[in-house]
This record gives structure tokens, sequence and C-alpha cells, in this order.
């Protein structure tokens, strides 16, 4: 019977009326229960799930069961779940004649799952929307009757009136989980709109256990206005331009092919010879990224001290940039190219002489808001966006914000400043290209027909239901079609997860030697020696194996090295195959003749669920098949699951049109412009949104922002004025709430304009901005902060965790049971209650980095995580800092700095500094500390007497350690620390004495007496950073902050000023004296902070 019910589930049966009625009829089987009988019935025979449960004497028991006479006088009352629900327990006693009975049945009733439903819905194109139905538990969990889960059944169903019957749309299972059952739970799909459009649709989610419960929300479809077939660039048969037109040598000598392409040639005039913005809109492997070339060569002939930044959603895409470009552009031509990203921030003074830098989304926003202050931010000429088309994905409302920034500050300056847009085939090109400000001359948009290398795209169907079973029941077919398609010619394989790759990997191994040929190593293009040497190389065991064979495994968890040789290997074409995850698409460009895209759904940890690919991932690993200048044709082949097979048979080369994202993320970017000075009314912020992409989208399609307000768009459709005040009337709500949440989080505030509202920035909300944090962030420092005003350690490691920024720390399938063993490694205490969250992960982790256990980490990717965990930490720590400063909070902020020291140095507050050194151990140490020799002390040594000490230590060093620790401590910063009062202008000489309530001024000033290195020493696997000191001024005896300062060197002197006035003398006393302290303190190094003492005398 339940095989039956599968079957109606799929595409090959039209008529799905009879799927409700087998589902109810399996459900009946299992419980033994008619579907006409009172749901109440469920509770008179013991629970499926708790096999223990048994009957008590009296039916109103907590562990007891409902007798039947009871509900039998239920139905004779015909009192149905809902009536129940709206009784209370003493009208159900008085209806039922049975006063002490009312009570039982109405707790009973509550343990009956009740759902709540809301939908959402948004077109996304005449042909498809998307449905996002948010579904609330309300009802009273026991373990006995719904365990750990209740499992449900979703599908999207509508009447064919043509047909006479219900057709299925969509269809998925919903777990409801126990831990879950308090959190809104949220389900986002997309379905084909049918031709004959009909009035209504029902969304149905039914329990999989009760006889007869079921919930459903009714729904129409909205009127979606963006138009079938977009703007579409024909594709001309105009003979290709050689190399030699750039009329430049060196920039022809870049090139190892003697002519451009066809979409190369038909663009190249509007690129090279005009200043014209472009869209160029391509299929993958068209070339797109030489004409980003074209466009930066003309920006270094006509303007050369201008700034090119390309601008990059992902890094492993910027790092293929890097790789290539710091050849040929930089080495080759001359031009200095730099990294910006999260892995590098170079030093202001090298991005101020930077020709080209390569960036992503948020470290440029992050730069550019400061944009008034920054030279090479108004030096930008040309800005390069690659993969524009992701304006609709998560990092879109980033890329968004820049693009509207860039375009206000070209407005602002004398400074031109030209966009480029790099794009897959785009539906709705024109919008795009509007807000880039690109008239009639510059938009080209070709289909994915021209593309390059022709590609034949297979599409095959698994009806597994579960994942992992389904995933394995791929993997011989995904053997056949290399046998098939791609014998002899490289292989690329895309899984979801790098647990995949390995499964993948090791299944193809045995799979070669379970066929017919019985060939082992069928896929290994390399000799037992070259195998062996290799072997050597990689430390990962699982591709050890996989090498062998000819087969390659490449994802985030490998080390660096391992992934280098794997590239290396396949490029070379020494193994056949190379089983990767999804994210190397978007990087490295590697040739490829079959493409197979092993399953389209991927492990969504925040939602706890399997969720579909983007379109534009799997078109991205398509694109990789057959890439020019490598392959003439390309085969691509994806695995779906059999009832998505339908859908991307229609879909997948149809371009969806691409919408914003930023309504959802405006809150934080609106506040970044409030900070910066740019938005100051409400008014000022409604013409901000007047520069952005989703301001043109949503009078495009109105519906898929807003449904009731695209509704009464749709009325006055006609009437322009009416029209443009609803739209501005939905964007003025939209203002409101952004700047309710920035007044709660205490970032803005209002002060009186004349007849508006002036809205101003507060020091929060400039700390927020300042170091790219969410207002909930700060709000949450500030809280904390104010509820304990010591924070000691442990603590801020714990904020530290708990904030926003970690909410999207991936927790992937079943690492909650990770976690719980993780967490009795750790010595600070976690709670468990929640092991899948973000934040207790987060908090495990840092744990691990700073009490030097990650060794013990239980996979790899949890090394990954860390490293991306300790990328945001150090802007994070920076503004905890801030807040602490702005508090008041002495204590807190010594010891926020203690915990970014110990991040940096992977190290503890109880632990030796000297650690920092490389090759001394334990024993060495505890030497060291028995002379009476710290970090600052042996900094301070000459280098003869550090290797006096070092070569005293047993057991003895080498002497190329020796070298090697003296080299080490050598890049140390050698501080000085010089103070100057200054009363009323005038400078004191200690003792100081100053008079009541006078103004005072110190100055710190900071030199080396040495020239260490300009970048850090750090623990940090992804990230480098220049050494800067934190100077604080503050009173130990109330626990008061005066000020705090942050202190870069860049010379070899610098110093810090604070100023403030001495207080009133004690009344009686001829002199009062008080207290402060100056604290110079590493923000990077443990044990090389100084303090100084002032005694200060009122008199």
């Amino acid at each position: 019977m339940r095989a039956m019910f599968e079957i109606t589930l799929t595409e090959n049966v039209q008529n799905f009326d009879v799927a409700p009625r087998l589902l109810e009829w399996c459900k009946m089987i299992d419980r033994r229960l008619s579907v006409e009988r009172h749901i109440l019935h469920h509770f008179c025979s013991p629970s499926t799930i708790d096999p223990h449960h048994s009957r008590m004497a009296a039916f109103q028991d907590v562990r007891g069961l409902l007798k039947h006479e009871l509900v039998h006088k239920i139905e004779h009352r015909r009192l149905d779940l809902d009536r129940i629900h709206d009784m209370t327990a003493g009208e159900l006693g008085n209806v039922l004649s049975l006063p002490a009975a009312g009570k039982v049945v109405f707790d009973y009733a509550r343990r009956i799952p009740s759902l709540n439903i809301d939908v959402k819905l948004q077109p996304i194109a005449m042909t498809i929307v998307r449905i996002t139905a948010t579904i609330t538990a309300d009802f009273k969990w026991t373990d006995t009757w719904s365990g750990v889960a209740e499992p449900f059944k979703v599908w999207v169903e509508y009447w064919d009136a043509e047909g006479g019957c219900t057709q299925r749309l969509h269809s998925e299972d919903f777990t409801l989980l126990k831990k879950d059952r308090s959190e809104q739970q949220s389900l986002s799909f997309a379905v084909p709109v049918p031709d004959n459009k009909a009035l209504q649709y029902t969304l149905k989610v039914v329990s999989d256990r009760w006889v007869g419960l079921s919930f459903e929300k009714t729904f129409t479809l909205p009127r979606s206005n963006t138009s079938r077939i977009g703007h579409k660039t024909t594709l001309l048969p105009l003979t290709p331009l050689p190399v030699t037109a750039l009329n430049h040598s060196a920039y022809e000598s870049l090139f190892r092919f003697p002519t451009f392409n066809p979409i190369q040639s038909q663009v190249f005039h509007a690129v090279y010879h005009t200043d014209n913005n472009i869209l160029l809109g391509a299929p993958t492997g068209s070339g797109k990224t030489i004409v980003a070339e074209l466009a930066m060569f003309r920006v270094f002939s006509r303007n050369p001290k201008a700034l090119v930044v390309y601008v990059s959603p992902l890094k492993a895409l910027a790092r293929e940039r890097m790789k290539d470009w710091s050849e040929r552009i930089d080495r080759q031509l001359g031009k200095k190219v730099h990294e910006l990203t999260g892995d590098f921030t170079p030093d202001i003074s090298i991005l101020d002489k930077a020709d080209v830098v390569v960036t992503t989304p948020e470290k440029w926003d992050g730069i550019s808001r400061q944009w008034q202050h920054r030279d090479y931010v108004q030096r930008v000429s040309l800005v390069v966006i690659d993969e524009i088309h992701l304006l609709g994905q998560d990092r879109g409302p980033v890329l968004e914000v820049i693009v509207s920034r860039m375009r206000y500050i070209s407005t602002q300056t004398d400074n031109a400043i030209r966009f480029v847009g790099l794009s897959t085939a785009l539906a709705n090109a024109e919008d795009i290209a509007d807000w880039l400000g690109i008239g009639t001359v510059g938009l080209f948009n070709f289909p994915s027909e021209v593309r390059p290398v022709p590609c034949i795209t297979h599409i095959d169907g698994f009806s597994e239901k579960h994942y992992c079973p389904r995933m394995a029941t791929m993997n011989k077919p995904c053997y056949q079609r290399i046998k098939e398609l791609s014998p002899d010619r490289p292989v690329l394989i895309f899984v979801s997860s790098r647990r995949q790759t390995r499964i993948t990997a090791l299944d193809l191994v045995g799979l070669c030697g379970s066929d017919d040929e019985r060939n082992f190593f069928r896929f290994r293009w390399m000799s037992d020696e070259e195998y062996n040497y290799h072997r050597a190389r990689v430390r990962d065991e699982s591709l050890q194996k996989a090498l062998e064979h000819g087969i390659g495994i490449h994802h985030a968890g490998l080390s660096e090295k391992d992934r280098k040789v794997v590239e290396e290997l396949f490029t070379d074409k020494k193994i056949q195959i190379l089983v990767t995850t999804a994210t190397l698409a978007w990087g490295v460009n590697f040739p490829a003749h079959l493409v197979i895209i092993k399953g389209t759904e991927y492990y969504d940890g925040k939602l706890k669920r399997y969720v579909d690919m983007p379109i534009t991932d799997i078109l991205q690993m398509i694109g990789r098949a057959g890439r020019p200048q490598f392959d003439t044709s390309g085969q691509a082949c994806i695995f779906v699951h059999q009832p998505k097979k339908s859908f991307y048979k229609k879909f997948l080369h149809e371009p969806f049109p691409v919408e914003s994202s930023l309504a959802d993320h405006l809150t934080d970017h609106l506040n970044a412009e409030i900070a910066a000075g740019t938005v100051t009314s409400k008014a000022s912020a409604l013409e901000y949104l007047r520069w952005t992409y989703f301001f043109r989208r949503l009078w495009a399609n109105s519906a898929y922002y807003d449904p009731q307000a695209s509704i009464e768009m749709e009325k006055h459709r006609n009437d322009p004025r009416a029209l443009r005040q609803h739209v501005f009337d939905y964007l003025e709500r939209i203002v409101e709430g952004c700047l309710s949440n920035l007044t709660n989080a205490g970032c803005v505030s209002f002060a009186e304009d004349g007849t508006e509202l002036r809205i101003e920035a507060t020091r929060l909300g400039r700390t927020a901005s300042l170091h790219y944090l969410k207002h909930e962030t700060v709000s949450l420092f500030q809280r904390s902060m104010r509820r304990k005003e010591r924070l000691g350690w442990a603590d801020v490691l714990k904020l530290l965790c708990d904030c926003a920024e970690y909410s999207e720390l991936p927790v992937r399938h079943n690492e909650d049971k990770l976690n719980f063993d993780l967490a009795e490694l750790c010595p600070l205490d976690a709670d468990l209650s929640a092991a899948d969250s973000p934040h207790l992960k987060a908090f495990l982790l840092v744990q691990a980095h700073v009490f030097n256990f990650c060794e013990l980490l239980p996979i790899s990717d949890y090394n990954t995580d860390l490293a991306d965990l300790l990328d945001q930490s150090l802007r994070i720590m920076q503004g905890m800092s801030d807040v602490a400063a702005e508090e008041g909070h002495l204590t807190s902020s010594l010891n926020i700095i203690l915990a970014l020291q110990c991040l940096m140095q992977a190290t503890t507050p109880a632990r030796s500094s000297l650690y920092t050194f490389p090759h001394l151990r334990q024993e060495h140490i505890r030497q060291l500390d028995a002379g009476g020799i710290s970090l600052a002390k042996m900094v301070e040594m000459e280098q003869k007497q550090q290797r006096e000490a070092l070569q005293t230590l047993r057991p003895g060093l080498t002497s190329e350690q020796v070298t090697d620790a003296c080299k080490g401590i050598g890049q140390l910063p050698r501080l000085r620390v010089h103070v100057e009062l200054f009363c009323e202008g005038q400078l004191s000489r200690p003792p100081y004495h100053v008079s009541p309530d006078s103004s005072l001024e110190i100055k710190v000033r900071l030199e080396y007496a040495n020239r260490p290195t300009k970048m850090a020493l750090t623990a940090l696997s992804k990230q480098s950073k220049t050494h800067s000191w934190m100077v604080l001024l503050g009173d130990e005896e109330v626990d008061e902050l005066i000020g705090l300062k942050r202190v870069s060197l860049r010379g070899k002197t610098s110093s810090a000023v604070f100023k403030f006035s001495a207080p009133e003398a004690d009344e009686g006393a001829s002199q009062t004296q008080f207290q402060l302290t100056i604290y110079v303190l590493s923000d990077t190094y443990v044990g090389l902070d100084q303090t100084v003492p002032l005694s200060i005398h009122v008199c």
C-alpha cells in the first residue's frame, strides 16, 4: 500500500486524486483505525511509539489511555477537534455531563499535532513561482505520542477543470523535530505555473502518522509582470578580430591565442574604444574575463594613475584571478595587482600604490563606507563585477550596495567610474543595465545557444526517496556514463558535500574492479613511480587511496598542499577523474570533457534539511564541460531526484529574472549610510533606495516583494500618480521598519530639524559600520556589558561566539553528535541543550584553537570552519572593544584585548608567552621561566644574549633551531613608551600638580627601537594582518576607562592623545591625589604589554 502511494507521487501518474486516499489507507492499516472515527480514538490504544505504554485504571491518568466509552460519547455529541479546541475544559465537562472528564479530554486534544501555515508567493517568471511556507507548531508535545519527530507529507495541488481531476505541482516530506517545535519552520520551493492558470491552489500538510489529520492553505497565484522573453543579443557573423587589434605590443603578448572569439570580437569596440558602461551576459566559457581585461587595458592607457577594482562574489574566483593576473598583469605588464579579501588585507600604503585590486563584495563594502577618507577609493576609474547574476542570492545585497555606492561616489567627485558587469545569459538584462547606467550602447545579452563549445546535456532521474541511499544508487550509473561518454578524456564529478567526495571516489574505485574488464587502474594515466612520488606528497588517506586508481578528491577540507597536488595531477592529465564539491565550479578553471552533477541538493544546516542548489550553480558546473582552448565539444550529465526531472528539463536553460534580496538585509546597509552621512532623514533614505537595483525590480515584479502591495499597485496600473504613491508607501514602510530595528538596537537617534526629523548615527551605530558588524551584534555587546560590568576572559570568548555573524556557521548533518563529543574535551562549560546551534559550535572551535587541541577535531571540516571563524574574529573583537570603551568598562576592555591576543597566538592567559617562539618545548619554557626570562625580557636582549640563553636549554636545540628562534625574536617589536602631561596647554613635569577642573592632555608617544616585520606573526591560517597597539587610559580604583586609542606605527613613531578635565579637590583638603594608569597593549602578541602609572595631585 505504501509503495502504491509513493508511485502516485511520481510524474508518471497524471491523476493525483488517489494519493491522499492511499496515504489515509496506509495510516489506517498502521493504526487499525478508520478515518471515519474520531481522532481521539488514537488515545484508546497503546502508543505505537512507546511500546511500554500501558493502560491505567483511571482514564484521566497522564500515562493512561482514553476509554472507548468516553470517545464514543464525544462522537455522539458531534464534537469534532475544532469544536473541542474552541471550548474550555469546564465547557467540555458540561457538554459530556462528566465534569472530571472535561480536563482530561481537553488535555489529550492538545496533544494532537496542530500546525499554523502561512504562505508567501513570489513570482519568479511568467512560468514559475516560488512558494515559501512558514509552519508553526501549536500543540502540547508528548514523547509518548509524538516521539522525537512528527512526519508530514507536503504537496501543492490544484483542480484541473479540463481534466476533471486534481493535479500535483510539488510534493516533499517534512519532519517536525521535537527540539525545533518552538521555532518557525520554513519550506521554500519553486513550482511551474500550469498553462490553464487555475484560479485556486492548495498547499496541504498531511500527517504521516495520525489518521485523518491534515492542514491546508488555499491561495491564488499573483500576477507576474515579468516578461517571458527579455533582451537578447544576436551573435553576428563577424570575422574574428586578431589580438593585434589592440595596437599595443605589451597587451598583445599577454594572450596565447591569435584571435578573439566571436563574442569577444563583437563587443571589442564598445569595451576597448569607448568609456560606456558594459553589461555582458554570455554562457560560461565564453571568455568574459578577457572582455574585462580589455576594459582594464583602456584604463591603463588613458588614465595610468587610476585604480581598477575587480569584485568577485566568491573567494575561490578571486584566488583564480590573483593567480592569473599576478603573472600576466603584475609581472609581465608591470601593473601592481593586490588582493583585498578576508584572507589578505594589505597595508594602506600598498593600496595607495595599487593599479588593480581584486576583492570580494563584503571587503569592498567595508572599505568604501569610509570613501571620503580613503584616497584610493576616490581614484577608482573602473569597477568590474563578475558573476553579477548572483545579485539574487545570499551575497547579492552587498553586491547591490557597493555598486549603488560607487555610482553615488562618481556623482560626488570629478572622477567618472566605469562599470563592467559580467554574467550568464539574463532574462531581465534591461533592469540590470538600467541600474548600471547603461543606455542603448553597452548591453550585450547572448543566449545560451551561442556557447563557443557545444555541450549536450543529459538529465537522469533517480526515484530513491532518501538522500543518502539516492546518492549511493547514482554511483554505478555515474561509472557507466564515464565509460560511455568520456572513456579516455577528463571527467569532473560535482557532489554536494565533502563526505560525498570521499564516498563517490571510493565507490568508483570498487566499480573499476567489479566490471567485466577488472581494470583497477583504467583512470590512472601515470606510472607507479610517479604515483608513489605524488602519494608521498599528500596527507589525506582517502585521497591517497583514490589517486592510486586515477581519481582525485578536491574540497575545502583538504590541506592547501593536498589540493594543489590534485589540481596539478588533473591539469597535467595524470588522473582522469576529479570528484569535487560545487564550490570548485566558481574557482579553478579545470578542463573537462564530461561533467557529472551527482545530485542537485545540499544539506542546509540552518534549515536542517536538504534543499535545491541554485540554478546558477548548476549552470556554472555545466559550463566546465568542453571549455574553449581545451575541447571541441562537451558532455554534461545531471543526476536528479525523479520528481524534479521534468522541472530541470523545462527550466534548466531558460534564464530566470534576477531579483533583489536587499529588502531582507537593508537594516545594516542603511545604518552604514547613516553613519557615513549619506542618509540623514527618511526622505534621503527613500532617495538612497532609488539608486538600488531593488527599486527597479519593485516596479517590474512587485508581487515578488509584497503581494499585498502588488494588488494595490495593480488596481492603479493605469494611474501613474497613484501607482507611484503606492510604491513609495511600500518603500516608506520598509525604511520605517529598518529605522525601528536600528533604534531598538541603539544605533540611531532622531533630532528635530525644522519640519523634519534628522537621523543621526550613535556611537554604537558608527561602531557597527566601521567594523562591518550587524546591528544585533553591537546591541548584544552593549546589553551584555550593562548586565555584567566586568567581563572575564572566558565571558569574552562566549560573547564573541554568540554574535550574529556566526549564526551562518555551518552545522552539517549529524554534527550535533560530534559537538557532544567535542564538548567533553573543552575546559570551558558549554550549553549542550542545542547541540546543533552554530553558536555552540563556534564556542567549541574557539576553545580548540586557544587550548591547542585542533588535532583532536573530529573531522577536517571543523578545521575549515575554524579558519572561517577566525577570519571574522579580528573585526568583531575590535568592535567589542569599542563598545566596552564607550561603556567605560576598564576590566572588560583589558580582557577583550587579552582574548584578542590569545586568538591571534592560539594560546591562553595561563600559558607562557614564550610559546610564540618556534622550536621551544614545554621543558624549555620551564627552564626559561625558572631563569626569570619572559617574552618581553627576551625581546629586549641583544642577539648574542638570546643565543646564549637558548643554547643553555636542555634537551639542546640545534644550531639551525637556535638561529630560527633568534630570527623570530628579532621580528617582534621592541617598543618604547614616552608619556607627557599638559595642563592648560603647558607641559608639566613629575611630580604632577594641577589645578582643580583644569584641562589636561596626556600624550603617549610610541616608538620602535628596532625594525619589526610589517606583517604580524599570528597563528591564523588564512589571514595576515598588520600589527598595531591599543593605548588605554583608565582608573583602576573605580574600574573606569577614560579613553582608548589604536596606534599603528607606520614609521618608527606615533602618538595617542587623551584630553579630559581634572577633578575637583576634596572638600577641606589642601590637595587630592588620583591615580591613573596607561596601558599599551599589543593587538597581536601576548606578553609585550606595558603599563605606566600616573600619580596626579590636584591642589
